[in-house]
């Protein structure tokens, strides 16, 4: 049995998931005019207060974290991971808006995940690989984690699929009790990323 699962978020039975449609512009922040969200390393900037993202049309139940881009989380889940022993994460308040630009009252944040582990056992997994050298930007159709390679790590971004976020056994017992909006956890046999 595996000590790791995969975090993913899924559309809930009978929700129209939101989904968001407009995020802030960092680009004059960053000397280089980018933010690297999945890098797993610290932002290293000062971010501007009330960074205002807007929800799509098209979606409105809300999800207790929104993946891709700028990633953002609910308040309640950045509060359980806490609890749960994570603490590789940076977090920045923000304004979440609905799609007619009222203010939703929950608290969410722009999070940035700090650590990215090279864990991924690419003998044992189903995955394309353009080069087993610097293996960055793998497709997984099936992922062996090699445990004593993920060092006891508890939250982490996977190096070989930075998309992938990794997280312990003891994380997962702890949130999913809370029953947080479109979070699941899947074994990482079962993981497509």
């Amino acid at each position: 049995m595996t000590n790791y699962w995969m975090l993913e978020v899924r559309e809930p039975k009978g929700a129209n998931r939101a989904v968001i449609a407009r995020q802030p512009d960092l680009t004059s922040v960053s000397t280089s005019g980018f933010l690297d969200w999945l890098s797993g390393g610290p932002l290293g900037v000062t971010l501007p207060a009330n960074m205002e993202f807007q929800l799509s049309k098209y979606g409105k139940d809300l999800t207790d974290f929104f993946p891709p881009a700028i990633p953002l989380m609910s308040a309640k889940m950045l509060k359980a991971l806490a609890e749960a022993g994570v603490d590789n994460i940076e977090s920045f308040p923000v304004t979440l808006l609905d799609s007619s630009g009222s203010q939703i009252p929950e608290a969410f944040y722009a999070i940035n995940i700090i650590g990215r582990v090279a864990c991924a056992d690419l003998d044992a997994s189903e995955c394309d690989c353009d080069d087993p050298d610097d293996p960055i930007g793998v497709d997984f159709d099936s992922l062996v984690i090699d445990e004593d390679r993920a060092d006891g790590h508890i939250f982490f971004r996977l190096h070989e699929a930075v998309n992938g976020i990794v997280v312990h056994d003891s994380v997962r017992k702890a949130l999913e009790p809370l029953n947080l909006r479109g979070i699941v956890f899947v074994k990482p046999e079962d993981w497509i990323g």
